[in-house]
């Protein structure tokens, strides 16, 4: 049991002093030299033991970058900094899902979801949510793109649900957590698939089977993925059946950055009518910095409304210690910010701005400023 403790072993692993045997045998030794005999030692600080498990397997590319690198060798700084900026946009909805973006390869990625939980209906929606979010995060982002690059960008979005073989692999000073098995291979070669059926977001039936009744569907191709001898059926994502409450609560930050400049304006009139005393410490500060506070909080929530509040822990300590650094701001005025943000969010959302969406909103609001209240 100790040595079992010391390698983190699963409770499915037992040693050989520990089997009873019933019958004809033929055992084989695994460790056969002082290399194998190095790799078992170093397994013991694995925090990830390998294990096969069910995931969502997301790959993701970014159509005509290529192109746009080839024309920006003479400035590598514009080709890493849009690269970056891109990434800043689309990793956020996968993080807020319960999402686990595995490896960058170049300008696509492999994100994984349900390394935290194994419900295949709720992570499948975590991948739906994050891939439709990213969509329109690349929407935005190519207005920025088109102004300093004159240049458009389109992804394509692969999901598949399977099993995968999990652990960390690579050279033992540098080990990083991956992923095996066909699964992946298949969810790569759907990501292909748009580019020749004109999609941006397929889904295999693997993976439909467990939401079809919440996701709205489009065209369904049958089609021979490359390298893989059976047909595959793949569903192009466009939406939700009903109304999704994670989702639109979530959608909030991408429905209003472009009208940021008059939500800031409104938030800080709500906010400074319902607490005339606030207008005296936030009078002085520039503008800009204003409106990026609005955004900090709007980015909060966003990424926590779904369940993830330890994981945000720090950095709303952080933002927290920085406004009361600056501008001696006090937990209980994040109460009244709240009731201003909500005011601000039921003009511009409209009908959309739910019972169950305001609910939800709040419910996570509430308990970050608790938890301010609470630790100060």
């Amino acid at each position: 049991m100790k040595i079992a403790q010391d390698k983190n072993w699963s409770n499915n692993i037992r040693l050989a002093c520990q089997t009873q045997v019933l019958g004809d045998i033929n055992i084989k030794r695994l460790v056969v030299d002082d290399m194998d005999a190095d790799l078992v030692r170093s397994e013991g600080h694995i925090t990830t033991p390998a294990n096969e498990r069910s995931l969502v397997v997301m790959f993701c590319d970014l159509e005509n970058y290529s192109g746009f690198a080839a024309t920006h060798l003479h400035n590598p700084y514009d080709v890493i900094h849009l690269l970056n900026r891109y990434y800043q946009e689309i990793g956020e909805p996968i993080i807020s899902n319960h999402g686990y973006i595995d490896k960058y390869m170049g300008d696509g990625f492999l994100a994984l979801f349900g390394c935290e939980q194994s419900n295949p209906i709720e992570n499948g929606l975590n991948a739906i949510r994050a891939s439709l979010r990213m969509l329109a995060r690349v929407k935005q982002l190519n207005q920025y793109i088109s102004r300093q690059f004159s240049h458009q960008f389109k992804i394509r979005i692969g999901l598949h649900y399977g099993s995968v073989i999990i652990g960390e692999v690579g050279y033992r000073a540098n080990k990083q957590l991956t992923v095996l098995g066909n699964t992946v291979n298949i969810a790569s070669r759907i990501e292909g698939a748009n580019k020749t059926l004109g999609t941006q977001i397929l889904a295999s039936q693997e993976l439909i089977d467990y939401i079809h009744n919440e996701v709205e569907t489009s065209q369904v191709f049958n089609t021979q993925l490359r390298g893989q001898s059976r047909t595959h059926s793949l569903y192009e994502i466009i939406g939700f059946k009903q109304l999704d409450t994670l989702f639109i609560a979530q959608s909030i930050l991408e429905r209003i950055l472009p009208f940021m400049d008059e939500v800031s304006k409104l938030f800080y009139e709500e906010l400074f009518k319902r607490d005339p005393a606030l207008r005296s410490l936030l009078n002085t500060t520039d503008r800009q910095i204003q409106r990026q506070m609005v955004i900090n909080i709007l980015s909060l929530v966003t990424q926590g409304i779904n369940n993830r509040f330890e994981a945000l822990t720090p950095l709303m300590q952080d933002i927290y210690q920085r406004h009361r650094e600056f501008y001696h701001v006090k937990p209980t005025y994040y109460l009244t910010a709240g009731k201003a943000l909500i005011k601000v969010l039921e003009k511009y959302m409209g009908k959309d701005f739910t019972p169950a969406v305001k609910n939800a909103w709040l419910e996570f609001y509430n308990a970050m400023v608790k938890s301010l209240t609470t630790d100060h």
